[in-house]
């Protein structure tokens, strides 16, 4: 009895066939790869910076958000998905969990009614369902319509 020996196909058939399938799957690799950069960006500094700026808004009034020295497209996009995605996961799971005060929650929800890169439509299911979030960011909606009157009447 002789030992058939596994390994590298000596067919021309199959070796095309596994080279095909392997550019196919290669190509797959590749797309999804440059799909998530165009989403996440490539940064992963750039992203912690950008959540850890839009969580300091549960501590004090007022926008955070600092692109300053970004100058590469990859990183804005990290900071982007750190400060408008990644937070507001953050911070939904941890209006779940109980982690924040209602101060530090309505304090996020005024700082998000007036920042124009936090799309409510786009917010987590649990913040907005988040009852001291949407009195924050109603406080801040009337904040905004306030500020609106007054400089109409100029």
């Amino acid at each position: 009895m002789s030992k058939q020996k596994t390994g590298t196909p000596k067919n021309p058939k199959e070796i095309s066939r596994i080279i095909v399938d392997d550019i196919f799957f290669n190509k797959d690799k590749r797309t999804n790869y440059q799909e998530k950069i165009k989403k996440y960006g490539s940064n992963y500094k750039k992203i912690q910076e950008g959540k850890n700026a839009r969580l300091a808004g549960l501590a004090s009034l007022g926008s955070l958000y600092d692109i300053e020295g970004i100058t590469k497209e990859l990183d804005l996009i990290s900071y982007n998905y750190g400060y408008i995605t990644l937070a507001s996961r953050v911070v939904a799971g941890g209006a779940i969990g109980g982690l924040y005060t209602r101060e530090e929650l309505n304090m996020l929800g005024q700082n998000d009614a007036n920042d124009d890169k936090i799309l409510f439509d786009e917010l987590p299911k649990a913040l907005k369902e988040c009852k001291e979030y949407l009195e924050g960011y109603k406080q801040g909606l009337e904040e905004i319509q306030k500020k609106n009157k007054h400089i109409k009447k100029k």
